[in-house]
């Protein structure tokens, strides 16, 4: 029997590819586990099928037969014995292992992965035995070859293990091919072979053991990703749960204070003709109110509920795509899809956090937390972190300021939501190549900051407008962008929570400016707010900026 040394050339370069591969510490324990039951089933396979191929082998042996030789006859006698210790070790690894319970090999699993390397070095050594007694009779070493393959591709072995125990089986067939002194015609190619087959089964192990550890791994990092995000979809459900609690909380209220102002205004014109028709007009009104909060607490829950379903499907199905490998078409394809999925649940979500803000601020529940805060690193950080999405319209956004440092009374994330919602009007309203500037100004009692663009302006009719409710500029229904008209009121709105104003200057075509003014006072306690970690505050950003750019398409 002879191996084609290209096979074995070709082997090698895949060998080398899979070498590369290491495995993670976190997996070896788990691995060898999985190893040593898959090495059980497979090892229990095998040995059924030796004992029923070696009994058959022994009856046609013990056949009655005429050896001319005396050579003849020892061959057939050693090798009936041969195969009388290939049954019996097969028998005695059939009855060691199915007399242990799983979870008993588990703990004592350095013992019975030994014993597991035993059985495959005595079966091996026997066939080796095997081919060497050939010598006596047909001078081939075909046993030899073949239980190296066999147990080359059948078990899972670590590769320093694989390799001891090819190699000594190497060793003693041509220890055992030079004392039967076989003529140099026959010893050279036969040693040449047996060298060639070691070398391909030690290879064929090796990535036998590599491809399974690799498959394992790849199965429990899936695994381990859909838990994280059970988990994950676990507390986006808790936590819209206390939002929806503290939105009917504080519709509640309302109601109640509705409810009061309507008994105030019945009492106030009891003495009026128009009573009855103004106490109509009343209950219609409360009942509107009534509706409109109860739709708010309701709307919440009904569009966060899908939308935390849709989010968890997306990321599932960027999972599992990427583990897939799929070509670069059908990836950009896909990673295309998933972009547009995720980007208009980023929408949803932004509108409906907004709904559920302006709720709040109705009902007089909307808190901003004050606290001594440098605003110039606030600004400058949530200004330059934008720089990215607007580099990809072509804009450039240019910071400056008149100080380094101004520590003032504010809630960080609060000014964070402003800057974030100002910058992102200024990207979508400015076209390709042009600029936006973000100043901040020290006055005597106040800081101001300035979020400057070169986009298409706002008409002088528009601008006291602009920070109503649910006001566009563009109303058309082919407008160039996207937006619920809310932004710029909460924009309002959180400036004044900060004892602020807002104010606007711009002129048709010549780009819009956004003044902010706030108090340069500190608030009443000595607690500085500690700085988040770079990291943290980093994923926090690119989460808000995600969500408020969200309407706009690059």
């Amino acid at each position: 029997m002879k191996i084609d040394g290209f096979k074995i050339l070709k082997l090698v370069s895949l060998w080398k590819k899979n070498s590369n591969y290491s495995i993670p510490k976190n997996y070896e324990k788990k691995l060898a586990e999985n190893v040593l039951i898959s090495n059980n089933t497979r090892a229990t396979i095998v040995c059924v099928v030796f004992t029923f191929l070696t009994l058959f082998q022994l009856i046609l042996l013990y056949r009655p037969k005429h050896h001319h030789s005396h050579n003849l006859f020892l061959a057939y006698r050693n090798l009936a014995l041969i195969n009388i210790l290939i049954v019996i070790t097969c028998l005695v690894y059939l009855i060691i292992i199915n007399s242990v319970s799983l979870k008993e090999q588990i703990r004592k699993i350095k013992f019975y992965k030994f014993f597991l390397v035993i059985f495959i070095f005595t079966i091996q050594l026997l066939n080796t035995l095997t081919s060497v007694n050939a010598q006596l009779y047909n001078g081939d070493i075909t046993a030899f070859i073949a239980i190296m393959l066999i147990f080359s591709i059948v078990s899972i072995v670590e590769p320093y293990k694989s390799i001891l125990i090819s190699f000594t089986n190497f060793a003693l067939l041509i220890i055992g091919l030079y004392l039967f002194n076989v003529h140099h015609s026959k010893l050279h190619p036969q040693t040449f072979n047996a060298f060639l087959v070691m070398i391909f089964a030690i290879l064929l192990s090796i990535m036998n053991y590599y491809n399974f550890a690799k498959s394992f791994i790849q199965k429990s990092e899936i695994l381990n990703k859909a838990e994280e995000l059970e988990i994950y979809k676990n507390h986006l459900e808790e936590l819209i749960e206390e939002r929806t609690a503290d939105l009917v909380q504080a519709n509640a209220n309302l109601l109640e204070e509705t409810h009061i102002r309507h008994k105030a205004e019945l009492e106030a014109i009891q003495s009026n003709i128009k009573y009855e028709e103004k106490e109509r007009l009343l209950n219609k009104a409360v009942e509107y109110e009534k509706i409109r909060t109860e739709f708010f607490a309701n709307i919440s829950h009904e569009l966060r509920t899908p939308l935390n379903v849709i989010f968890c499907a997306e990321q599932m199905l960027d999972i599992i795509f990427k583990g897939i490998g799929l070509d670069n078409d059908d990836q950009f394809k896909t990673d295309k899809y998933l972009h547009t999925i995720k980007q208009n649940s980023y929408r949803l979500l932004r509108l409906i956090n907004n709904l559920i803000d302006i709720t709040k601020m109705d009902a007089g529940y909307f808190e901003v937390t004050l606290s001594n805060n440098d605003i110039v690193k606030i600004t400058e950080d949530i200004t330059l972190s934008v720089v990215e999405y607007a580099e990809n319209k072509n804009i450039r956004v240019i910071f400056d300021t008149e100080i380094e440092e101004k520590i003032i009374a504010c809630d960080p994330d609060k000014i964070e939501r402003i800057m974030l919602n100002l910058l992102s009007n200024a990207v979508k309203f400015t076209p390709k190549n042009g600029y936006i500037y973000v100043n901040i100004y020290n006055m005597t009692d106040k800081v101001i900051i300035s979020v400057k663009d070169t986009g298409i302006g706002i008409d002088k009719s528009m601008q006291k407008l602009i920070f109503d409710r649910f006001v566009q500029v563009d109303k058309s229904i082919s407008r160039r962008t996207e937006g619920s008209g809310i932004g710029l009121s909460l924009v309002k709105s959180l400036v004044e929570m900060h004892n602020g104003q807002i104010s606007v200057v711009s002129e048709l075509g010549e780009g819009s400016e956004f003044i902010i003014e706030l108090p340069k006072v500190q608030a009443k306690t000595d607690n500085i707010k500690i700085e988040e970690s770079n990291v943290c505050k980093k994923n926090k950003n690119i989460e808000k900026i995600n969500l408020e750019f969200s309407d706009i398409y690059f």
